[in-house]
């Protein structure tokens, strides 16, 4: 099996060699009988002679200060607004959304700004439909979901 770094790979380990990494995953997976945990990698990586070792930060300080960094950019994607019309059906919907704005690390705006910006509501649209992309990459094996793909396609060529 040949391992290679996804090109949407945004931590800067690029220099680290993705076969040995794989490789090193692998053989941890071997050991939990097929199943893997993110815990058992840190568990692996704190050994200085694993290949995961140089994949983390290993500088509390700064690895707190990432986690919080991590932990914030949940909030802002998790935190919903409830529907106050009565007429509606219950619903909800995000508070913030991504947008890039020329900034390498995620940005976030209020939905109701982006949606109201037709710069920002294009960029949107562009962000999901590459995420749609990418989930389709990853499920394109699966013929119960070609209807899906088909739709996607249909909005893709209704976008151009």
């Amino acid at each position: 099996m040949k391992f290679v770094w996804s090109p949407q790979a945004r931590w800067s380990f690029h220099s680290i060699n993705p076969q040995s990494v794989g490789e090193q995953i692998e053989k941890i997976r071997g050991k939990q009988r097929g199943i893997i945990l993110p815990e058992d990698l840190v568990e692996d990586a704190e050994s200085i002679d694993s290949p995961l070792h140089k994949c983390f930060e290993w500088d509390d300080r700064k690895a707190a200060h990432a986690s919080r960094i991590r932990q914030a950019g949940y909030i802002l994607r998790h935190l919903v607004v409830a529907s106050t019309n009565q007429e509606l059906e219950q619903r909800s919907i995000r508070a913030y959304v991504v947008i890039q704005r020329g900034k390498p690390e995620e940005a976030y705006t209020s939905f109701s700004e982006a949606f109201s910006d037709p710069i920002l509501r294009r960029e949107i649209l562009r962000g999901a439909l590459q995420e749609v992309q990418m989930w389709e990459r990853r499920y394109k094996e699966l013929q119960e979901l070609a209807i899906i793909f088909e739709a996607i396609h249909q909005t893709q060529r209704g976008k151009d």
